[in-house]
Order: C-alpha cells, then sequence, then structure tokens
C-alpha cells in the first residue's frame, strides 16, 4: 500500500510540475526509429515516414527483410513497434522494418486527407494509351 502512495504522489508531482504545459515538455522517442519526410509528386503532400528497422539491419547489408506499413502512425506507431518488440523477442515473428506513414502536418484533417491519398489518380506515365488491343497482346 506505502508503495501505490508513494507511486501517486510522485505521478501528481510530475503532472503538477513548474515547466508548464506538457508542449514544454522534452519529447519521448522510441529508442532505434528515425524519421524521414518525403513530398508526393502527385499531391504536393509533404509525409514523414516512421522507421524502426531490426537491429541486425547496420551490419547486413545483404540481408532483406519483410515490411510492415501502416497508415496513422501518428497514432498507431508507438504501439505497433512496442507490440513488435515483444513478440519478437519471445521468438514469435522474424526481424521486420516497421515503416508508419503519416502526414507532415500538426492538425492533420484525417477525413479530407485520408479521401484524397486513397483515391486512385491517373498518372499517364504508368501507361501507354496509344497502344491498341492487339499490341498489347505481342
Amino acid at each position: 500500500m506505502a508503495d501505490a502512495f508513494v507511486f501517486l504522489c510522485i505521478s501528481a508531482n510530475v503532472l503538477t510540475a513548474s515547466d508548464g504545459a506538457p508542449g514544454n515538455w522534452p519529447q519521448v522517442e522510441i529508442a532505434g526509429t528515425h524519421r524521414r519526410s518525403v513530398t508526393s509528386a502527385v499531391t504536393g503532400q509533404n509525409y514523414d515516414l516512421y522507421v524502426n528497422p531490426p537491429r541486425s539491419y547496420w551490419g547486413n547489408s545483404g540481408k532483406t527483410y519483410p515490411v510492415l506499413y501502416l497508415v496513422n502512425a501518428q497514432y498507431d506507431f508507438s504501439t505497433v513497434s512496442g507490440s513488435y518488440g515483444g513478440q519478437y523477442y519471445e521468438g514469435f515473428v522474424p526481424e521486420i522494418i516497421i515503416v508508419g506513414i503519416t502526414w507532415a502536418v500538426e492538425y492533420p484533417e484525417v477525413a479530407s486527407m485520408r479521401q484524397r491519398d486513397f483515391t486512385p489518380t491517373a498518372i499517364r506515365e504508368l501507361y501507354d494509351t496509344t497502344l491498341s488491343r492487339d499490341k498489347t497482346a505481342e
């Protein structure tokens, strides 16, 4: 019981610290992860990629790894990375690279941005519309 009381006192002290609002607190990072930024050539949108490679990645230039891609990285990357770590260390899953994709904005308009991102876009370079059906069969 005394341990629980001490924990509650420490927790209360942390939450009422004199350094102001949570926006002033230092960020917590997930060890071993990296963030990369990319810009879509189609939409012009900036995206952040959160990448969690396995520890062996940096020493094995010839090894290939499965990749797990997830959207909503701003919400789910830490949860998925944490869950994966536990499963990997228990021997249930192989080494993988986790790549989380999120919009590089502070407060994304999730519904409209997702609709735009998941709507197919015609990219002329991907196909040649001048080919006839007979020529594509050759």
